[in-house]
């Protein structure tokens, strides 16, 4: 038995749009079972069952707007950051909390600084400091310059 093809490709964990959703009820209503719904639109028949029984309770089938904590940082806050990171790039994210900090009188973690300077797309990337000659290896580039100073001139 070969496996029918449906006008949908399954994706997994891919939101239904209202307009899809509004097939779904629109076929439902229409007195068709919810298994051939599923079959037809290549959907799961839990989906389907969900959708319905969502649109049975509430009389819409849309989707809640996930709630978000308020941000720390007021948008002059934000503007504060955007510029301090301009004007010096190389401070770590600790520095920078503490002029939040003294600047705004809030206390913000680092995390929350690197999530804000993402938003703004800016990357943040630690510069590593080139280490530092040891008197031990400047005197021996100083020998091997004067041993081959004069090679051109042999």
């Amino acid at each position: 038995m070969s496996r029918q093809q449906s006008s949908r490709p399954h994706k997994p964990f891919e939101r239904l749009s209202e307009v899809e959703k509004g097939i779904l009820i629109g076929l439902h209503k229409d007195d068709m079972k919810i298994f051939d719904i599923a079959k037809k639109k290549g959907i799961s028949k839990t989906t389907v069952t969900y959708i319905i029984k969502k649109y049975n309770e509430t009389g819409s089938a849309t989707n809640k707007k996930p709630t978000e904590r308020p941000s720390k940082l007021t948008a002059r806050d934000k503007r504060h950051l955007f510029l301090d990171f301009k004007w010096d790039c190389h401070q770590n994210l600790v520095e920078m909390a503490d002029l939040i900090k003294k600047k705004a009188e809030k206390k913000v973690s680092k995390k929350t600084i690197n999530q804000m300077l993402h938003k703004m797309n800016l990357v943040y990337c630690v510069i590593k400091s080139k280490p530092l000659l040891t008197k031990e290896y400047i005197a021996k580039r100083r020998a091997w310059y004067r041993k081959i100073k004069d090679w051109k001139k042999q």
